[in-house]
């Protein structure tokens, strides 16, 4: 089953309205619920004609979770007509990355508190690659929110401590972002509150038994490195660390095929 859901946004910076899909499981019990934050680029309203079994919500609806499809800002529903969806991320980074950013924070907290609400069972957070960076910040300062919003486990996949880092990874080249900003007069010194900002806490405010993190060895855009750092940081065990021989755009398809990380991390919420 799949709905669409609408609220207002959090901030008139990345429009008036928020926008989330729904799915959820039919021919079983849903025994928890995953709010879901794609990459950049990433549209869930136009994957409409993907095949079932490759569709991104059916990899974990097939294990009994409902899942929350958020549209990030600058994305989908809520790209401005003139841009292609995601480019209002880059288009003055890192501030532009940190509106984006702060915002969808502040959404996934209320889309939690939807799910809670609506499905009365455990909600965790999903943050593929861009989104990835609004996860970690969820889990890293949800303590001071609503007990309602709070994720109760969190998925990382493609994920970075480093936002700055990101801004001059491979992808981020090819759209010229560094240039632009070495043209501007801009150094890496310039953007280092930014990264101070954006980055995860040195510990998470959920156990990091709760924790699953899913990383590629050949990831150039959120390098594998930057991903091994917090788990170290965070003690996220070794039984919910997936390492894959992927590249970043290659590494969201393993998952979907392979069920491992998927299992693991329904396993968790189902023993919330």
């Amino acid at each position: 089953m799949r709905r669409w859901l609408a609220a207002p946004a959090e901030t008139s910076r990345v429009g008036d309205m928020a926008y989330a899909r729904v799915s959820w499981p039919v021919d079983m019990p849903v025994h928890g619920v995953i709010v879901v934050g794609a990459g950049v680029g990433m549209e869930w309203d136009i994957f409409v004609t993907m095949r079932r079994d490759h569709d991104f919500a059916h990899a974990y609806t097939v294990h009994g979770l409902a899942v929350v499809e958020l549209v990030s800002p600058g994305h989908g529903l809520r790209r401005a007509d003139h841009l292609y969806g995601g480019e209002s991320f880059f288009q003055s980074a890192p501030v532009s990355a940190g509106a984006s950013l702060a915002a969808q924070v502040r959404e996934t907290g209320r889309w939690i508190a939807w799910s809670r609400r609506a499905f009365n069972l455990p909600v965790g957070v999903f943050g593929v690659s861009m989104s990835s960076f609004a996860a970690q910040l969820a889990i890293s300062h949800c303590n001071a929110w609503p007990e309602a919003a709070r994720p109760d486990a969190a998925l990382l996949m493609a994920h970075s401590g480093d936002l700055i880092g990101v801004t001059q990874g491979s992808l981020s080249r090819g759209l010229g972002l560094p240039a632009a900003q070495k043209a501007a007069g801009r150094t890496a010194a310039d953007f280092a509150p930014w990264g101070a900002a954006l980055g995860p806490a040195d510990k998470p405010a959920i156990a990091p038994e709760a924790i699953v993190s899913i990383t590629g060895r050949r990831d150039g855009v959120t390098p594998f490195r930057d991903g091994e750092i917090i788990r170290d940081n965070w003690g996220i065990p070794l039984a919910n660390r997936f390492t894959y021989g992927h590249g970043h755009m290659g590494l969201p398809f393993r998952v979907i095929m392979e069920p491992d990380a998927n299992e693991r991390f329904s396993k968790i919420l189902r023993g919330l």
